[in-house]
């Protein structure tokens, strides 16, 4: 079997009952959240000043993978920055199952703005070691859950050592990859790598 890499991405905003949520930032007319952090464009961004202000988005790709697909690992992509140089913010984020709103994942980012807020950073798993392997400790991903996965952006905290609130933190892209052994033969290539079968 070969290795090879799905990405979701997101196509989907939640219907935003409260008004704790992100705002968007864009140059597009009729523009989506989801659809903002979903490109590669600098000028179509969520923003957010107020710890609490969340959003929940689903994914398109998950049909892509295909039926016989061995799930190895999920790897997360975020590129973000702020508008206060230095900023020490808190970014929650969870990976929640569609079919029945359970969290599969919570984890807390502890960032620091770009010294120059004209320039952006990116938050993705570290080192060479996954998001998540497994959905609860030992069961392997299924396509199913990849189908209905959704992903939480919170501002966990604002403004972590300097209550600096005049700082909006800002998501640019969300991305989660997805590494399954699959039946396709040869190679599939990547712009940054190959994988062999």
């Amino acid at each position: 079997m070969a290795s090879q890499i799905f990405s979701l991405t997101p196509n989907s905003t939640d219907s935003e009952s409260d008004a704790d949520v992100w705002e968007l930032v864009s140059t597009v007319g009729g523009d989506t959240k989801h659809a903002a952090i979903a490109s590669t464009s600098s000028t179509r961004y969520l923003r957010s000043d107020t710890t609490g202000d969340d959003n929940t988005f689903g994914f398109s790709g998950g049909s892509d993978i295909p039926d016989d697909a061995v799930i190895q690992w999920l790897w997360l992509y975020i590129v973000w920055g702020s508008s206060v140089a230095n900023e020490p913010m808190e970014l929650r984020l969870q990976l929640i199952n569609g079919s029945d709103s359970s969290v599969f994942y919570t984890e807390s980012f502890e960032l620091a703005g770009p010294s120059n807020t004209a320039k952006v950073l990116t938050t993705q798993s570290q080192g060479n070691y996954p998001l998540k392997t497994t959905s609860d400790g030992s069961t392997a991903w299924t396509k199913t859950e990849m189908e209905n996965l959704l992903i939480r952006l919170e501002v966990y905290d604002n403004s972590t050592t300097d209550n600096d609130t005049s700082n909006f933190l800002e998501i640019m892209q969300v991305r989660v990859d997805v590494m399954c052994k699959t039946t396709f033969p040869g190679q599939f290539v990547r712009a940054d790598a190959t994988y062999n079968a």
